[in-house]
């Protein structure tokens, strides 16, 4: 995925002839708003809503989701899961901004003809990979490359997901139903648990194929998923830390 990232950006730059450039088009567009202070909570994108939406985002992320804790717990020790989220940092802190800045270099790219108001594209979605067919399309196994990038961008998440997943559904699930059917305990070895863990797996992959092509009437997607993700992982969040702040919760 990186390298996919890195060759928008360095054929921006050089497109461009220098980042300056880059940056001048996309004030002049009104594409930069660094300095916005504005305390209005309903605004988008302002340094209280990224700061403060993003702390709970990612404390969300990092401290409470299924996919990530179950990640982390196939760490030997405690000390190598910390030192793995420290890692993790500089890694996601890079990520954001090469991809903010590769958002940047489309812009300057299409700056006198919007590819979507043309009709080449029907949603804002699609503008990256045009970008790669328009600008690198004529460099042999360029746009195979960015599409590698993107599966295995995707890939590792989804899978992580769809494992996540099928652990939860056979634990919290499956097993209580059985006992509640049968009277007696699921056994919890391995080879017990493998078959039943692959088949559930399965059915959601299913589910995930089906949703990707609801997902297509859904307009901007990356909007639509931090929506999902701020109304499921919100309430995820405040019910931890209402377990870890207080001895007096319970299930009613």
């Amino acid at each position: 995925m990186f390298v996919a990232v890195f060759l928008i950006i360095i054929s921006g730059i050089m497109y461009a002839h220098g980042i300056e450039n880059i940056f001048k088009e996309a004030d002049k567009g009104g594409r930069l708003e660094l300095w916005n202070f504005d305390p209005d909570p309903t605004v988008r994108h302002t340094w209280f809503t990224l700061i403060i939406g993003g702390m709970f985002t990612y404390l969300t992320l990092y401290a409470v989701n299924q996919t990530q804790v179950q990640r982390l717990l196939t760490v030997k020790t405690l000390e190598g899961a910390q030192k793995a989220l420290w890692l993790s940092w500089p890694i996601l802190t890079l990520l954001s901004l090469t991809t903010s800045f590769s958002g940047l270099v489309i812009y300057y790219f299409y700056r006198d003809c919007d590819p979507l108001m043309a009709k080449r594209i029907t949603k804002a979605d699609q503008i990256m990979p045009i970008y790669i067919a328009d600008a690198l399309g004529h460099l042999s196994g360029v746009s195979g490359l960015f599409v590698a990038g993107i599966f295995s961008a995707t890939l590792s998440t989804v899978s992580s997901c769809l494992n996540s997943l099928a652990a939860v559904t056979l634990e919290d699930y499956l097993k209580p139903g059985y006992k509640f059917a049968t009277g007696k305990h699921f056994e919890s070895h391995e080879s017990r648990s493998a078959l039943p863990t692959k088949i559930i797996a399965g059915v959601y992959g299913v589910i995930c194929i089906f949703m990707a092509f609801v997902a297509q009437n859904f307009g901007g997607i990356l909007q639509v998923s931090l929506v999902i993700f701020g109304a499921v992982g919100g309430p995820l969040l405040g019910l931890f830390t209402l377990g870890m702040t207080s001895i007096d919760a319970n299930e009613y």
